[in-house]
Order: C-alpha cells, then sequence, then structure tokens
C-alpha cells in the first residue's frame, strides 16, 4: 500500500497521541491517519471528560479518617457533584488543558482545577453552591471572580469568556 499521500502529523500535536500501526489497513480514510518514516499512526481519541471525572472520584475513596488527620474537611457531596457537573459542561478543547495531578481539594471543603496552556494559567474553585475563578496569564491581563453562583448546570458566561481568553 502506497501512503506517500499522507501528511506527517503536525508539529503541535503531541506523537504520544498517536498509537503506530505496522499491520496493513485495508482501507481507512486520509484524513483520519498520518504516515511518518513508513509507520501510519492513527489518532487515539482520549475521553477527557472521563479522566477529569476521575480526577474528582478519586477523592472520594479516602477515608474520612485520613482526611480529618490531615487537616481536611471532607467536601460535601453536592461539592463533588458540582464539580462533576462543571467539567461536563466545557468541552474537550478545554479539558485537554487540565491534568488530573491539578486537581486539588481544599482544606474548607472545595476543589480547585488548574488548567495550563503553555504559560497561562486558569484555576477555577467550586464549592457546594459558588464558583470562582483567577488568571495567570502570561500577558498579564488576568482576571478573577469570587463567588459567583453555580448549582452544578449553569456554568457562568464569564469562565467561558476567560477560557476563550487563554485559548
Amino acid at each position: 500500500m502506497d501512503l506517500s499521500i499522507f501528511a506527517t502529523p503536525p508539529s503541535y500535536l503531541n506523537d504520544s497521541l498517536f498509537k503506530p500501526v505496522t499491520q496493513e489497513i485495508p482501507y481507512v480514510q486520509s484524513n483520519e491517519y498520518f504516515q511518518r518514516e513508513d509507520v501510519v499512526y492513527l489518532p487515539i481519541k482520549f475521553d477527557m471528560l472521563s479522566i477529569a471525572i476521575n480526577g474528582i472520584q478519586k477523592f472520594k475513596n479516602i477515608s474520612s479518617e485520613k482526611w480529618a488527620e490531615s487537616g481536611y474537611k471532607f467536601p460535601l457531596e453536592e461539592t463533588f457533584s458540582n464539580a462533576t457537573l462543571f467539567l461536563s459542561c466545557l468541552p474537550d478543547r478545554y479539558l485537554f488543558n487540565l491534568d488530573t495531578e491539578n486537581i486539588e481539594p481544599t482544606s474548607y471543603g472545595t476543589f480547585v482545577l488548574d488548567f495550563f496552556d503553555n504559560s497561562d494559567r486558569i484555576s477555577i474553585e467550586i464549592g457546594k453552591d459558588k464558583i470562582g475563578y483567577y488568571t495567570e496569564f502570561a500577558n498579564k491581563e488576568n482576571f478573577m471572580s469570587e463567588g459567583l453562583n453555580f448549582n452544578g448546570n449553569d456554568v457562568p458566561k464569564e469562565i467561558f469568556e476567560v477560557f476563550e481568553k487563554m485559548l
């Protein structure tokens, strides 16, 4: 099979997103894979939402004794729910900027989610019925909001606007 008509992955794509395929593929549309040095790479679709939600849910597995020993207040069920619902409202292109290592509980029972794009950062804090954020952008044009009402379903419009400024 002559694969010379296919392009190599764009440089902005991380090669780890592609899985090498060495077996012959009978027919695949040209926009679904790339060629690099006689190896075909198929894009792997990550379920970014499930990965992010697992980053929140893992904290449910910590015993209340461990929470108490650490001096942290166990987040309320509403806080877990709001964090999960918030993530489900975000498009994948936002979720792609969230590493599960950047999902942290606070000592007072909220979650902080830090989204990064190069040197830009959006930090979102989610609680029982409030959501807040602040930014650290390389261009020094930063934004902040504390205590916006949040019921888990309606993400305040200004949060989407801040993400658009970062991306």
